[in-house]
């Protein structure tokens, strides 16, 4: 975004607290009008508008839907304003971000800088590193999304699990099948670029300013697509199934990765490492390279399934269609008094699809899976229970074996067919297992089975998730009302981190730079993009421009 300077001419300022009554017939080209009159403006004063920020208040019966406005008004002393609830604050010149305006560092790259991994994080990195003429290799292990998206289906479908190409590993990363939320609780301005480039790809324009935007599994597939184009068009490289297997580190700095099986090292000059929170073997490796980890805290629990209409009536207190709003959402928390933790909702997608999100072939991971319309006539989030260090024995790796061994017991309750494990909420508030499941529970997997979740949970996690639910429906009434639960989820963020400064390289190894969810810093599309930006012009901040361009007998050798 360029900095342009403010015409003397003119003043711009942000207007909070107009409002609409939800519609199937909104027209929210008389939010201008409405502006003018708050602001007791003539017909010509007004120069420009546009939506900064839209969100439904769901409070109000009945609901209605809350803008903040930038309004660019003629110069002068500050508009009179009127009306009760409004708000009204003066502009400044646009902030400056452009990342792309760091200066490059002083020590030219010997090769091109490497990506590894292209999930949000990934990928974004190697843009910037394109934009800027690093000419970035981005390593994949899994297929491209359109392969991908076949192979999950098949997945789903018949069982056949690919350990590579998954839900959680292939091109766009675990984001992929999921609701493609953009939140981020991040107030970083780097975010408003990354909605940008996301609407460039292919996104709905409305995801610059929603509340709480989102784009839907459909649609980020095609957009994951052309983000990869357009790293190619600017002089990026892509290889897929190409699994990073091992780093060579000499005298504190990497010198070299060694690419699939019985593969040689290849040099390398500077690595951004974005594989994910799902690549243990990846961290492992790390581990065995003296790479600095550390433990962190995470969340486990289980997936809840409602009735959508259900959610809307609690939330909306009439059917969304009547009045053109969007299927209703949550987002609930609550902490246990008997032990202090944390349980909340997570990953909240009204209309979508509970799924099979394994990783391994041997475990069970659960979802949450949407498509841009929401109309499955299902809501489902995470619930969650907060798991410290000291629940799995506070060492780096102690979580990755913590988590598998729930997700173990979750695909023996399933069985051999990947089938997920399930049981009613009143089941599971009574302590019993489940024996049947409604005809109409369809995840996107190869059928549920009926189960007692409480043989795949520890009795914190257990007794954490009752005690909301329980809560839950004493404030919201009707909230558990035929509502189901699967299991497990376990994979609501990385269990370590991988250790950097403040230069964002590894503390312990030059020339790596870790990114994203998988390093242990971000949460979600939005934070883990901005994670790759920060990352790259970092990288920018260190280097010069590559020198040389050796890739090509890389990318053949890996191809052939």
């Amino acid at each position: 975004m360029s900095n342009k300077s403010q015409s003397n001419s003119t003043r711009r300022w942000r207007l909070f607290g107009l409002s609409l009554e939800a519609s199937p017939l909104l027209d929210e080209g008389v939010l201008a009008e409405l502006a003018r009159s708050a602001l007791h403006l003539g017909p010509d004063a007004l120069l420009s508008w546009r939506i900064e920020k839209k969100a439904l208040d769901a409070r109000r019966k009945p609901p209605r839907f809350v803008y903040c406005l930038d309004l660019t008004l003629p110069a002068g002393g500050r508009p009179h304003l009127r009306g009760r609830g409004l708000h009204l604050e003066p502009l400044a010149n646009d902030p400056l971000i452009s990342i792309n305006s760091i200066n490059s560092g002083t020590t030219s790259l010997s090769l091109p800088p490497i990506v590894v991994g292209s999930g949000p994080a990934g990928i974004f990195a190697a843009l910037l590193l394109a934009r800027r003429g690093y000419r970035p290799l981005l390593l994949e292990r899994g297929e491209p999304v359109e392969v991908r998206a076949a192979t999950v289906e098949k997945f789903w479908r018949e069982g056949i699990f690919n350990p590579e190409s998954n839900v959680q590993f292939g091109e766009g990363g675990a984001g992929t099948f999921s609701d493609g939320k953009l939140t981020s609780r991040s107030k970083d301005p780097l975010a408003r670029l990354v909605l940008e480039e996301l609407t460039a790809a292919g996104a709905e324009p409305a995801i610059l300013y929603w509340h709480k935007p989102h784009i839907g599994t459909d649609k980020l597939r095609l957009i994951t697509a052309n983000l990869r184009r357009e790293l190619v068009r600017r002089g990026g490289r892509i290889a897929f199934g190409a699994k990073l297997e091992d780093l060579s580190v000499k005298d504190g700095r990497l010198v070299g990765l060694r690419i699939g099986e019985g593969k040689d090292f290849w040099p390398v000059s500077a690595l951004i490492l974005a594989t994910g929170h799902s690549a243990r073997d990846t961290y492992r490796m790390l581990e065995q390279r003296g790479v600095a980890l550390a433990p962190k805290a995470f969340a486990f629990g289980l997936r809840l399934q409602q009735e959508q209409a259900l959610i809307d009536r609690i939330q909306y207190g009439c059917d969304p269609f009547e009045l053109g709003l969007p299927a209703a959402d949550y987002r609930l928390s609550w902490r246990d008094p008997a032990c202090g933790r944390g349980v909340y909702t997570f990953c909240m997608c009204p209309g979508g699809h509970i799924v099979n999100a394994a990783g391994e072939s041997k475990g069970l991971v659960t979802n949450g899976m949407s498509f841009s319309a929401r109309d499955s006539g299902q809501a489902n989030s995470a619930v969650v229970v907060t798991v410290n260090p000291d629940d799995f024995g506070n060492k780096p790796l102690a979580g990755l074996s913590w988590q598998r061994q729930w997700e173990e017991k979750a695909y023996q309750l399933g069985g051999a067919n990947h089938a997920l494990p399930a049981q009613t909420v009143t089941d599971f508030q009574s302590g019993k297992a489940s024996f049947s499941l409604p005809e109409d529970f369809k995840p996107k997997a190869l059928g549920a089975k009926p189960a007692d979740l409480r043989l795949c949970l520890p009795p914190f996690v257990s007794e954490g998730i009752a005690g909301a639910l329980a809560s839950w429906e004493k404030d919201l009434p009707g909230f558990c009302r035929g509502a189901l639960l699967a299991g497990v989820e376990s994979r609501t963020s990385a269990p370590l981190r991988i250790l950097r400064g403040e230069k964002l390289e590894s503390l312990s190894v030059k020339g790596l730079y870790p990114a994203g969810e998988g390093a242990g810093y971000t949460g979600g599309i939005i934070s883990s993009a901005i994670d790759g930006l920060k990352v790259a012009a970092a990288l920018v901040g260190e280097y010069d421009r590559p020198v040389g361009d050796f890739m090509e007998e890389f990318l053949n050798e890996i191809r052939n």
